[in-house]
C-alpha cells in the first residue's frame, strides 16, 4: 500500500491555507490478487509500485513472501537446496553462484568448515547426486529480498518507505532457517505446490543496508512494539472514571486498548521488525522512540 501527497495543494499550504488531509492523500494498493468488489473507489488498485511516490510506501509482510534460494553445506561447500514442487522432497543442487556466496559470507556467516577429507576410498572426489543425503545445516539467501526492497525504495521520490515483517539480524540468525508453509491460518510443511503460502523470515539488516544505499539516507530499525508506542498505541487500559461518565466510550476505548496490546505483544505481533527508510528526509522527522537499541551495523 502506498499513500501519495497531492502536490497541487502545496501552494495553498505555503500561504497558510488549510487543506483537509483527505484531499491531500491518495491511497494505492499494490497487489497481484484481483481487486475486491467492495473496495472503495477512491483507492487505486495496481500490481506495480507507482513511480515517483511522494508520501508513504508501506510494505506489510511483503518481503517474507519474496522468493529466495536455500543453501546447504556439505563437504563440497555450499550448494543450492532443490525441492520437488509436488512432494517437497529435498536434494542437493549446484554450487552457489559468486553473488550468493558473497551475500552469505557477509550477512549469514556460518561456523561450518568444509570437511578436509573430500575423497572416497578410490581416491576420486565424490560428486553430489540426487541420492546424496541432505545435511541439517541450511541457510536462506536473502539477496532477492535486498533487491526487491531496494527497487521499492527507488520508487519513492520523497517521503518514507516502511517495511513491517518478521525478521532476524546477523548476530542471531536462526539455526536451519525459518522456511515454513501456511494454509488457512495453520502451519503446514512448505511444499511449493500452490496449496499453501510458503514464507521465510527476513534478514532485515541486509534489506536495510540495500535500501539505505538507494535512498542515501540513514534508516532506523526497531520493533513493532516501539513503533506503535511511538505513534501513540500503547495498549494502556482507559481510566475507570470514563466508564461512569461515558459507558459506551469506555467500551470503545477498552476495545482499542485490547487491540493495541495484541499488536504490541513482544511474544506475538509486537515481535515484528519495523524498518523506517526516509527518502529525502531526516530521521529527526520520524516519531521519537520509534526504534529501539538494535545493533544494525553492516559488516565492514
Amino acid at each position: 500500500m502506498t499513500t501519495g501527497y497531492d502536490d497541487s495543494c502545496a501552494s495553498d499550504l505555503t500561504v497558510g491555507g488549510s487543506v483537509p488531509l483527505v484531499e491531500r492523500v491518495r491511497f494505492t494498493a499494490v497487489e497481484l490478487a484481483p481487486r475486491p468488489d467492495d473496495l472503495p473507489e477512491e483507492i487505486r488498485w495496481t500490481d506495480r509500485i507507482p513511480a515517483g511516490v511522494t508520501g508513504l510506501l508501506l510494505a506489510t509482510e511483503w518481503l517474507d513472501n519474496v522468493p529466495l534460494d536455500l543453501a546447504v553445506h556439505s563437504q563440497h561447500g555450499w550448494h543450492y537446496l532443490l525441492v520437488d514442487p509436488t512432494s517437497g522432497e529435498e536434494t542437493i543442487g549446484d554450487p552457489l553462484s559468486r553473488a550468493d556466496l558473497d551475500w552469505l559470507s557477509t550477512w549469514w556467516p556460518s561456523p561450518l568448515v568444509p570437511d578436509s577429507d573430500s575423497s572416497t576410498g578410490s581416491g576420486c572426489p565424490e560428486t553430489p547426486t540426487d541420492r546424496t543425503p541432505v545435511p541439517l545445516e541450511r541457510v536462506e539467501i536473502g539477496r532477492t529480498r535486498d533487491e526487491a526492497w531496494a527497487d521499492a525504495v527507488g520508487h519513492v521520490e520523497r517521503g518514507l518507505a516502511l517495511a513491517v515483517d518478521y525478521g532476524h539480524l546477523r548476530a542471531e540468525r536462526p539455526v536451519d532457517g525459518t522456511l515454513t508453509g501456511y494454509r488457512a491460518g495453520r502451519q503446514v510443511p512448505p511444499v511449493p505446490d500452490g496449496s499453501c503460502d510458503v514464507t521465510a523470515h527476513v534478514a532485515m539488516d541486509s534489506v536495510a543496508s540495500a535500501g539505505e544505499r538507494v535512498a542515501r539516507c540513514a534508516y532506523l530499525l526497531g520493533s513493532q512494539r516501539d513503533g506503535l508506542r511511538a505513534l501513540g498505541a500503547d495498549g494502556g487500559r482507559p481510566p475507570l472514571s470514563l466508564a461512569a461518565g461515558d459507558p459506551a466510550g469506555y467500551v470503545r476505548a477498552l476495545a482499542a486498548a485490547s487491540a493495541a496490546a495484541e499488536l504490541t505483544d513482544p511474544a506475538g505481533l509486537g515481535g515484528h521488525l519495523w524498518l523506517w527508510q526516509p527518502v529525502g528526509l531526516s530521521t529527526d522527522l520520524l516519531p521519537a522512540g520509534c526504534a529501539g537499541p538494535i545493533d544494525t551495523a553492516a559488516p565492514s
